[in-house]
């Protein structure tokens, strides 16, 4: 594969990464709104921050075994079209149950697709490059979440907090039709069986984890029984 064709299969894969990570952190800013105009208590609105890192951690560790059962071109739009679907629940949504929803949906495609980019340019790019590159899509996909508030509140203040999951919807649009014309299956595919239970503990032990943390400030000793849990379960499944 020549230079420009990877460089351009990692730049779509780039940009989707930054998309999906924008949003990861940006909601914090227009959950005062989203208190306001649907009529939310503090600790409900925080479950939508909640629930996309509780589906965020359920999702990374399945995503090892997508990127060897499914295409890379497969596995990346797939994420894309879940991300997007999400996004457009979220910018349509009513009331708080269908915006939750969205922002599950907008974490599964979110947690593939960085492990997914990490992955092609293992794949992509020699040895004496990969740290470069590395390093790119480190500084971008991280330095989305530290700005994504930010910006938020300029477009809040502008148009509102739906017009944050409009862009990001229309983004989404254009990097699915940009991937179905420039991204190739680069990664080898097996047809192998996951391991259902190691993904039992990992997913459990991960969720307990998370939950506990959210709601220690409120319900101090359940979410110390559920970290302890958690802790034991990702214990077991280390070891596994």
């Amino acid at each position: 594969m020549t230079g420009k064709k990877a460089n351009l299969i990692f730049g779509t894969l780039l940009t989707g990464t930054i998309v999906t990570s924008f949003l990861q952190t940006s909601l914090t800013t227009a959950l005062p709104q989203i208190m306001h105009e649907l009529s939310l208590t503090a600790l409900t609105a925080q479950w939508l921050t909640s629930a996309f890192s509780l589906a965020m951690a359920v999702m990374i560790p399945i995503s090892a075994y997508l990127i060897k059962r499914f295409t890379t071109r497969q596995i990346f739009l797939s994420s894309m079209l879940l991300f997007t679907f999400g996004t457009l629940l979220c910018c349509g949504g009513s009331n708080f149950p269908i915006i939750l929803i969205g922002r599950i949906f907008q974490a599964f495609g979110s947690g593939i697709i960085l492990p997914l980019t990490q992955v092609v340019i293992m794949i992509l790019y020699p040895v004496n490059k990969q740290g470069t590159v590395m390093g790119i899509l480190e500084l971008a996909s991280g330095a989305a979440p530290v700005i994504a508030p930010t910006l938020t509140g300029i477009l809040i203040e502008i148009w509102g907090w739906r017009s944050a999951f409009f862009i990001s919807a229309v983004i989404s649009f254009f990097i699915i039709i940009l991937a179905i014309f420039s991204v190739e299956s680069v990664s080898p595919v097996a047809k192998n069986h996951p391991d259902y239970f190691s993904l039992l503990l990992s997913t459990s032990g991960l969720s307990s984890i998370l939950v506990g943390l959210s709601n220690i400030t409120t319900r101090l000793f359940i979410s110390l029984i559920l970290l302890l849990i958690g802790i034991v379960l990702i214990i077991i499944f280390c070891k596994r």
